[in-house]
């Protein structure tokens, strides 16, 4: 959403590096998808490493266009591979997802179309699908932990919320400082109970934590959302009133409107 949201131009390499630039990222891809014949699709691709201003790796290739799904599939492994002969291929394995596997992340991403519509029977479907063919995806079951915080309908087909958490944490190894962050933070929220001599340690530690991930990803929508979830459910009136927990739900849904969990 934050590149769409900032793109203009072509698919070229000077706008692709303005955009890497401009968004904070190291790599950047563009490309085209267009017909090719009545049937098939062509795609061609270039990986660009914005800092050293070099092209990584480059692919082009044809499928049906019933299976264009597929063709991204190869795409992104031919550029992972080319990225693999400048990098350890261990850092590029985990750079994202923590390794999972490609039907995995399919209903992952499955799931977070869903998820970010608070359409939360749907997402958790999906959701299960990918730690059921992952069973170490530790960002599945982060967004199952949160799914299942709002009580939908097919809550009681699942284990309770607390225990998806865990197992968020149990397995948060291999992803990047945010994703590791806000699992830490779901950990320490949900399972210290106010009674817990270790509680308001753990409480510093989450907002430690919070203010670390918005100081490093201060245009993310759903880390806007987090502060004011944190801020409502574990500060108190003399820390942040109403209108400043607000304030940063507001953040969330300027940077992303269609972002449905931060209304």
């Amino acid at each position: 959403r934050v590149a769409i949201g900032r793109w203009s131009g072509r698919a070229e390499p000077a706008e692709a590096k303005a955009l890497g630039r401009r968004t904070g990222a190291g790599l950047a891809v563009f490309g085209q998808l267009v017909g090719s014949g009545p049937d098939s699709v062509r795609l061609t691709a270039t990986l660009l490493d914005v800092g050293g201003d070099r092209r990584l790796g480059e692919v082009d290739l044809r499928d049906a266009s019933a299976h264009t799904d597929r063709l991204v599939d190869s795409a992104a492994v031919a550029l992972l591979r080319s990225l693999g002969r400048h990098r350890p291929m261990g850092a590029v394995r985990h750079a994202a997802f923590g390794g999972t596997s490609f039907p995995a992340l399919k209903e992952f991403l499955r799931g977070e179309q869903f998820y970010r519509r608070s359409a939360w029977d749907s997402a958790l479907a999906h959701y299960e699908a990918a730690t059921t063919l992952d069973s170490t995806f530790a960002l599945a079951f982060r967004r199952m932990h949160l799914s299942l915080t709002w009580s939908p309908p097919t809550a009681h087909s699942f284990q309770s919320p607390d225990a998806y958490v865990f197992r968020a944490a149990a397995f948060n190894r291999g992803l990047p400082t945010r994703d590791s962050l806000l699992i830490v933070i779901d950990s320490l929220q949900w399972g210290t109970r106010r009674d817990d001599m270790a509680y308001f340690a753990q409480r510093r530690r989450a907002f430690a934590a919070l203010e670390q991930v918005a100081r490093l990803n201060p245009h993310d929508p759903e880390v806007w959302n987090v502060i004011g979830e944190l801020r409502y459910h574990w500060g108190t009136p003399a820390e942040f009133t109403g209108e400043e927990i607000l304030a940063t739900l507001d953040r969330a849904i300027q940077l992303d409107p269609e972002y449905a969990p931060a209304y």
